[in-house]
């Protein structure tokens, strides 16, 4: 699919790639009043804690994403058509 993309898209530099989707799980805060503190850590512990969006860590996984330079112009619903039309039966959304 990649050739493809940049066969269509980006012909003289092939720029777009595909990578892997990103599986995050979630990190949830609570309320004072629930009384489940959660502790965050200062730089210098090294223990970073990631916060994610809902979308991120939603049900239906991302199984890749398809990086698209800014410089190149493409129609977004044309773009998403084929890519459905080339990904396996079963796969979840795409993200750009």
């Amino acid at each position: 699919m990649e050739k493809f993309l940049n066969d269509r898209y980006d012909i003289s530099l092939r720029r777009i790639r595909i990578v892997d989707g990103v599986y995050a799980d979630a990190v949830y805060l609570f309320l004072r009043a629930e009384n489940k503190p959660m502790y965050l850590f200062t730089r210098a512990e090294n223990k970073p804690v990631y916060l994610f969006t809902r979308a991120e860590t939603s049900g239906t996984k991302t199984n890749f994403v398809v990086v698209i330079p800014k410089d190149v112009k493409f129609n977004e619903n044309q773009l998403r058509g084929e890519i459905d039309s080339y990904k396996l039966a079963g796969m979840a959304r795409v993200l750009f």
